[in-house]
């Protein structure tokens, strides 16, 4: 299964979230908030059951300040 850091898992009103990162143009990213349903937590994160595909980046940082279609850059490749 796919497995999501626990700083990349948010929760609000309507349950929990996560920030995917869509490659916009070279450097830059537009993140999508996106519905998820978590399952055991394990050392390594979180289990994602659905809302989420294998290889898709998360945002780990700063998720109080991202908004839905808001442009970011990788901190690191």
């Amino acid at each position: 299964g796919i497995v999501a850091p626990v700083a990349a898992v948010a929760k609000d009103a309507e349950g929990n979230y996560v920030f995917v990162l869509q490659k916009d143009s070279a450097s830059n990213y537009r993140v999508e908030k996106r519905s998820i349903l978590v399952g055991d937590l394990f050392t390594e994160g979180f289990e994602i059951e659905s809302g989420l595909e294998e290889n898709e980046l998360v945002a780990t940082a700063g998720l109080s300040f991202l908004s839905d279609g808001m442009k970011v850059k990788l901190l690191e490749e």
